[in-house]
């Protein structure tokens, strides 16, 4: 027997369905599995483990052992992926199509005299989110009222809905509005919530760089934000610091008396803002 066991990466190799050995280096793996147990059980657990992965979902695993180690790093799991929100489950009457519900459909002139009227109310898989859709007759707007178990969460998330192009943020009440349009139907599983990712606060020092037009660069917990007046607008560039942070989809902007939300593509968000800057929120979805 040999007193020197193959590497592992080689074992691997001599078991591919893709042959990569050179024909002497299969043999002498055969000559040594021959009189040695301890590696032909390796051998043998390697056949069974790639067995055993052809029947499983691989794009699942990894994105759960993704979570693992994201949870062990952080102590806690990422909230990357975003909260779908759909109605209830009733039964459908008979006459409805299969795979249709209504969701949501705007009021007919005879209801305008009413103030509010409740729309329609959606929920987490869990339910431990809930959407309620008002519609205000006066201001010819609807509310969208997020609810969550720890309130104070509900204020800067992200709604996307069918209802407007751009996502929506909630006020610090949870509350955000856009107006009606034209008569439409809302099918089930419209509505997405997104928590931010990341955020910073702009101090008065940082302002006063942008505001001469310099560029300022901000390390926030998963990237690197760079930012610059280009023309009229505010030019934010965010590069990953973290190989492992998620991409960044949207970018949101709060100041006094306002909250703007722009998509970010190709790590590149603008926003038609001008000086002063000072005490400005970004959020990272």
């Amino acid at each position: 027997m040999s007193l020197s066991h193959p590497h592992i990466e080689d074992l691997r190799r001599y078991i591919s369905s893709v042959p990569s050995l050179s024909a002497t280096e299969t043999a002498k793996i055969e000559r040594h599995l021959s009189s040695c147990a301890f590696c032909s059980d390796i051998v043998r657990e390697l056949r069974e483990f790639l067995e055993i992965r052809q029947t499983v979902d691989a794009d699942r695993i990894a994105a759960e052992a993704e979570l693992l180690l994201e949870k062990i790093r952080t102590g806690s799991a990422p909230a990357v992926k975003p909260i779908v929100l759909f109605p209830r489950e009733k039964p459908q009457k008979e006459h409805t199509p299969a795979g249709k519900r209504m969701v949501l459909a705007a009021a007919s002139p005879k209801t305008e005299q009413q103030d509010i009227s409740a729309v329609a109310t959606l929920c987490s898989k869990d339910e431990r989110v809930l959407l309620r859709v008002l519609q205000d007759h006066i201001r010819h707007e609807y509310a969208l009222y997020v609810l969550v178990e720890k309130q104070e969460n509900a204020a800067h998330l992200l709604v996307e809905s069918p209802l407007c192009d751009l996502p929506l943020m909630t006020d610090e009440h949870g509350m955000c509005r856009t107006p009606v349009g034209s008569e439409m139907l809302v099918e089930t599983d419209p509505f997405r919530i997104h928590a931010p990712g990341d955020s910073f606060i702009l101090s008065n020092a940082q302002a006063d760089v942008l505001a001469v037009g310099n560029t300022l660069q901000i390390p926030t917990k998963t990237h690197v934000v760079s930012m610059r007046c280009s023309g009229r607008d505010l030019e934010i560039l965010m590069q990953r610091s973290d190989s492992k942070a998620p991409p960044i989809n949207f970018v949101g902007v709060v100041g006094q008396n306002m909250r703007l939300v722009a998509p970010c593509e190709k790590n590149i968000s603008l926003f038609p803002l001008t000086p002063p800057f000072d005490s400005l929120r970004f959020l990272f979805y």
